[in-house]
């Protein structure tokens, strides 16, 4: 720093062009900043310097309102794709369920008549008791879940007479549409207009004539192949 004679006759130091200079100070981070400092640092306060500088760690940034409704319009969006295609796969595998648990029901009844002479289950009684005549409420359950004789008759063990069965360890409920999670099983001599069974706790329809099942589903419950349900 070099010497000036001022206008007054006093001799002063003479001031750097590029202003004031600028002195490194240490930030509670130990990070290095700069504060400005005039032209001797020994005459100013510490505090002063502690004021002036900049610790860059300190600095918060927040999200504009801008950035916010963006983040929230995709989130929406991919809200609105999402969760259609989560509801949809959630109805295939209730309709994949449907479709094996008719499989189920299916074969059990055909072994059922292959084992008895042709005679389809409930078709004759499961022995003595309410609701085990033929066409019976519990005489389909039986004969397709206890073991069963030749002419029918169930029971719940094996020996030399009930020795066909079981066919089933338990009836299936049925898992899409109003009747959801029925087991109920409706016997008739013939199937009339679909889900019109008043019965609660119906979740097939069983024809004993001709050994057919359906779900207990009415006529405008419509799987995604386009065909409703009792018609699988």
């Amino acid at each position: 720093m070099g010497l000036a004679l001022s206008h007054d006759g006093i001799v002063r130091p003479l001031r750097s062009r590029l202003g004031p200079s600028v002195a490194p100070c240490r930030t509670t981070h130990g990070r290095r900043a700069h504060a400005f400092a005039g032209p001797s640092r020994s005459r100013e306060p510490r505090s002063f310097h502690g004021r002036l500088c900049v610790d860059h760690r300190r600095r918060r940034h927040a999200f504009s309102l801008i950035e916010v409704v963006i983040v929230i319009v995709i989130i929406a969006i991919i809200a609105a794709i999402a969760l259609p295609r989560f509801t949809n796969a959630s109805l295939l595998a209730q309709e994949a369920a449907l479709r094996s648990d008719l499989r189920m029901l299916r074969t059990a009844i055909a072994c059922y008549a292959v084992e008895h002479g042709g005679r389809w289950p409930a078709s004759t009684s499961a022995g003595e008791g309410m609701g085990t005549e033929p066409c019976g409420a519990l005489t389909f359950e039986r004969h397709l879940t206890w073991y069963t004789a030749f002419d029918g008759k169930a029971s719940q063990q094996r020996d030399a007479i009930h020795r066909f069965g079981p066919y089933l360890q338990k009836i299936p409920v049925l898992t899409v549409g109003e009747n959801e999670g029925n087991n109920g099983v409706a016997c008739v001599n013939a199937f009339g207009e679909p889900g019109e069974i008043p019965t609660s706790g119906i979740g097939w329809e069983y024809n004993v004539t001709e050994g057919l099942i359906r779900s207990h589903t009415p006529a405008h419950e419509v799987g995604t192949n386009g065909i409703p349900y009792y018609q699988w």
